[in-house]
Parts: structure tokens; C-alpha cells; sequence
């Protein structure tokens, strides 16, 4: 069986073809197409970005797209129509900077006749109960809640801690974190999301590579009204030139710890505020969670940066948390795979 996995983004697309065979799945390709509509000498659109690839779409059993939001009307990958197609665009306006290029991919591949299975990064968060999805705003703003992003990475990652903690997923409490130039932290209970950084939008929790994370909302009316900000230049701000990037000029984590150790002050304030979130969260899931099994490490930055990893686990010893092998709660880096998710998630919803 084929499975292409195709995430589209405003101006590129990545992707991924599985061969599943005898149980398993192998990759066979992989690619990013970038600079999509920003030139001549690039595709200028996501139509003519796929023709580049060198593959039949026909001849895939199953093609799976990333939708980053899917609202309140989906809790589980969805069999693409017209009617879900039409109801990822009318929660586009939560997403605005993701959905509509999600789309773009969707409907250049709608001519091809095979089974095309939408997966939403809110999904796995429609667990979370009401006092921790509601705003304390009015009823009147239902629609302004919060939703949770990067699901399909902390779906995969309780997937994979459960067979390292040799439990059944609805026993495992779990903080999972994806670190990366966008960041989330989600308490998992009995296998559930109950609680996620993210909210509204991808803007609010976790410091981030570009974007702010939590703020105070009157921040934004005082941007608003005394800097004399439009709606748009403050989206800009917050979501591209706030986080790591404003605190010491770069959000490449690499690069900020190689400043840190020469003794760059701004570096090593932007190290501690991002893992001092971090920690800020950890302590407060533990607090909502009860007894944790493990807390797994993800993403570029949780992958690959033992720095940050030691740092957030400092001194949280009084919680259960060492950094050795004798932690009561267990310290787990495991690498993502949200393509390789949406393929087992292919067949499971299909049956297969």
C-alpha cells in the first residue's frame, strides 16, 4: 500500500511517500518544495509546486494532508468531501496563516481519485474538558476559545512513551514537549490530552523562535491605542518578531546557546526565559496531572539540545525530576514523526 503524506504550507510543501508492506512502513521519498508564488523562477502555486514532484498521484492508495485547524467540528482524521472542505474553510478565520494554504493542497490534489484523509494538529486537544478550553470571557465569545496546536506530534510522542514505559496508553500521564521554532507543552492523562500551552491560536504559551507566547492582553491595547498599532502590524509583531528573535536578535537556539557560553548577555537571557517557561509549565501540569509517568522531550530544539534539556530539569528535584537515570519520573527524548502518525492514522481510520 502507497501513503502519500503532504504538508502544505503558505509558500512551500513537505512530503513524504510510505510503502506499507508485511506491517511495516518504509520511506521511499521525501521532499520540501519551497518559494512557492514568490517569483518567476519558483511554482507559483501549490498546483504547479506538486506537478515538481515526480510521482503518479494516482497510484497512491492514500493521500494524507496536515490541516493545522480543524475548529470544533473534528476529533479524529476525517475522509476528505466537499463538506469538509467547506468546513475547514469556515474555521480558516482561526487560522489564517495556515488554513488557507492547508487548502491549497487539498484542492490541487481534489482531481485525483483516491481516498484523501484530512489530519488536524486541534484534534487530539478536543479532549481537554471545559475549564481548561474556555476563556473566563463571555458566552456571547464561545467561538474564542482555546484549541491547542501541534497534536499530531503529541499524539505520536504518548504513542511512543507507551512502549517505552511498557503501558497501556490509557494509563500513561505523560508532559509532552515540542520544542522547536514553534513550541507547545500538553498534559496527557490516562493517554488524554487534558491541558495544552497553546490556545486561541499558536500565539499564546511557550516563548517561542519568533512568536511572544503568553502576554498580557492589555500589552496588545496599549500597542492599540498609545503606539497607534493596526490590527496587522501587531500580528506581525507578535507572531514574527517577538520571542527568541526579540530578546537577543536570533530565534536559531544553536546559535544563541554557542552566544550564551562566550558570555553574551542577551543569549543567556533568552536561554534562561525560554526554559524558565518551560519549567513554569512543567510544574503546573504536574500539579494538574497528579502522578507523571515521564516527561518527553521533542522537537529540534528538545531533540538535539542537552543544554536546554538539563536546564529545565535543574533543580526540580522537590517535583520528582533528575537528570539521571534514577528520576522518579521517567526523562524521555524521543524524535517526532507526525508523517509517520498520519500514516498509521490512515489505516486505522480506513480499517486496514
Amino acid at each position: 500500500m502507497k501513503i502519500f503524506v503532504l504538508n502544505s504550507g503558505s509558500s512551500s510543501i513537505k512530503y513524504k511517500f510510505f510503502l506499507y508492506k508485511d506491517g511495516k512502513f518504509k520511506v521511499i521519498d521525501s521532499g520540501v518544495i519551497e518559494h512557492i508564488g514568490e517569483g518567476k523562477n519558483y511554482p507559483k502555486n501549490h498546483k504547479e509546486a506538486l506537478e515538481l514532484i515526480d510521482e503518479d498521484f494516482n497510484s497512491f492508495d492514500i493521500i494524507a494532508h496536515r490541516v493545522v485547524h480543524g475548529g470544533s467540528y473534528f476529533t479524529e482524521p476525517t475522509i476528505i468531501n466537499q463538506d469538509v472542505i467547506k468546513k475547514i474553510e469556515e474555521v480558516s478565520y482561526l487560522a489564517p496563516l495556515h488554513n488557507p494554504a492547508n487548502l491549497e493542497g487539498i484542492k490541487a490534489l481534489s482531481r485525483i481519485d483516491t481516498t484523501q484523509i484530512a489530519f488536524f494538529d486541534t484534534a487530539f486537544h478536543q479532549t481537554m474538558p471545559i475549564e481548561s478550553y474556555r476563556y473566563a470571557i463571555g458566552e456571547e465569545y464561545s467561538n474564542i476559545r482555546r484549541y491547542g496546536f501541534h497534536g499530531i506530534s503529541h499524539q505520536y510522542l504518548t504513542k511512543e512513551a507507551s512502549k517505552l514505559l511498557n503501558k497501556s496508553i490509557d494509563r500513561c500521564n505523560l508532559i509532552t514537549l515540542h520544542l522547536g521554532n514553534g513550541a507547545s507543552v500538553t498534559a496527557i492523562k490516562n493517554g488524554k490530552s487534558i491541558d495544552t500551552s497553546m490556545g486561541f491560536t499558536p500565539l499564546e504559551g511557550l516563548i517561542m523562535g519568533s512568536r511572544c507566547g503568553n502576554i498580557d492582553a492589555g500589552a496588545i491595547i496599549y500597542l492599540a491605542e498609545q503606539l497607534k498599532k493596526s490590527p496587522k502590524e501587531i500580528e506581525h509583531i507578535l507572531n514574527y518578531e517577538s520571542g527568541l528573535k526579540a530578546i537577543c536578535g536570533t530565534n536559531d537556539m544553536r546559535e544563541i546557546i554557542k552566544n550564551y557560553k562566550n558570555g553574551d548577555k542577551k543569549a543567556q537571557l533568552a536561554f534562561k526565559m525560554f526554559c524558565n517557561r518551560v519549567k513554569k509549565y512543567i510544574g503546573a501540569y504536574i500539579a494538574l496531572i497528579g502522578k507523571v509517568d515521564a516527561i518527553i522531550f521533542s522537537g529540534g530544539i528538545g531533540e538535539n539540545s542537552k543544554e536546554v534539556r538539563d536546564e529545565v530539569c535543574s533543580n526540580m528535584e522537590h517535583l520528582g525530576i533528575r537528570k539521571d537515570k534514577n528520576s522518579p519520573i521517567s526523562i524521555f527524548t524521543i524524535k517526532t514523526n507526525e508523517e509517520l502518525e498520519m500514516a498509521k492514522g490512515s489505516l486505522e481510520i480506513l480499517k486496514i
